[in-house]
């Protein structure tokens, strides 16, 4: 896989558009005019698409302003949460109006639990697939039977998001039966909310436990002459089965150093990580589930 296809297969996370948001972000909300810089460079460099959400603070409305300042086109996948079936399309076109989209490229529930209370919910957004209000119907998942459930039940989705890092390959065993099912999988958490990428001293007492492993992370990229972000987000874009892969950012110096960091790693790169860094793999749930942190 070619830089410019793996930058292709980015989607840009835009959590910290509208929220304080990420265990690494010590700087808070992304200004708007930074955004629009953000969005700019992005689209220059080939990204086009961006995932967000209603229950990302003001980051439907951030994304809208911008976009109409920058005039550039992306994709856009949202999520709903909370919303009653009967205000489904309501809620629908009113974040299509903040983030100044035609149609939305999916509309995910945020969480499988939301489903499993209110199947209603769900079939409502179904109706506003029909109304072309989004191309995509789907779900934010966390657990791998989840995915199985809802394959298991035959629901009609053809598109999730779910978490994949080199610590969390709990769903690669499902993965195949999503694809041979048509759903399209976009996975997020690559670098753990920045947790991957930070220095290993400063990691929170909580979460000591993972600084051995970012360690080897690093020491990895070192070795190799690539960065940490690149080794990470380089690992889920080789996966094959995966269609996009949701990176955020704070700020532009942190995108383009992503970008850049992509466009040095060498084709072929997965088999490398595999057998330097495969070993990484974790199943603790308060570790690798950022939910679970503060507890």
């Amino acid at each position: 896989m070619g830089s410019s296809e793996k930058i292709k297969k980015l989607a840009l996370g835009t959590a910290q558009f509208g929220l304080d948001y990420g265990v690494s972000n010590k700087r808070g909300l992304v200004p708007a005019p930074e955004v629009l810089d953000i969005l700019k460079l992005a689209a220059a460099a080939g990204v086009d698409m961006l995932d967000t959400a209603q229950a990302y603070g003001t980051s439907e409305a951030v994304i809208g302003g911008c976009l109409k300042a920058c005039g550039a086109r992306f994709k856009v996948v949202t999520k709903l949460k909370d919303v009653p079936a009967a205000g489904t399309e309501a809620s629908l076109r009113g974040s299509l109006g903040r983030t100044t989209a035609a149609g939305f490229y999916g509309v995910l529930l945020h969480s499988y639990e939301e489903f499993a209370a209110n199947p209603a919910g769900y079939a409502a957004l179904l109706k506003a697939r029909d109304l072309g209000l989004t191309g995509k119907t789907g779900f934010s998942l966390y657990h791998p039977e989840q995915a199985e459930a809802l394959l298991a039940g035959k629901v009609d989705f053809n598109l999730v998001q779910v978490p994949y890092s080199l610590l969390d390959r709990r769903f690669e065993s499902v993965f195949p039966e999503l694809k041979a099912a048509g759903v399209e999988i976009h996975v997020r958490s690559v670098f753990l909310q920045g947790l991957l990428l930070m220095e290993p001293a400063s990691i929170p007492a909580g979460l000591k436990r993972a600084a051995p492993k970012v360690e080897a992370i690093q020491r990895y990229a070192r070795g190799k002459g690539w960065t940490p972000p690149a080794v990470c987000a380089g690992f889920a874009l080789a996966t094959p089965l995966v269609d996009r892969v949701v990176i955020g950012v704070d700020d532009l110096g942190a995108l383009a150093a992503n970008l850049d960091g992509l466009r040095a790693l060498p084709e072929g790169t997965l088999p490398g990580l595999e057998a330097s860094l495969g070993g990484l793999a974790e199943t603790d749930e308060d570790l690798i589930l950022p939910q679970n942190w503060k507890q």
